[in-house]
């Protein structure tokens, strides 16, 4: 879990400094979905279950 957690964080940071990076990683995005905007598959009245990690 923690090699994962740095390999998150180092995407991001890679994305944050580096703008060559960033916008290859639209463009990629961009042709993968074809435009088309993300919509959820959950209703909107869905909530977190925030019970789940209650004490």
């Amino acid at each position: 879990m923690m090699f994962a957690a740095k390999v998150l964080a180092g995407t991001a940071h890679d994305l944050m400094t580096d703008a060559e990076t960033l916008e290859a990683a639209k463009r990629e995005f961009e042709e993968a979905t074809g435009g088309e905007p993300y919509e959820t598959p959950l209703p909107p009245e869905a909530e977190p279950p925030f019970d789940m990690t209650a004490e």
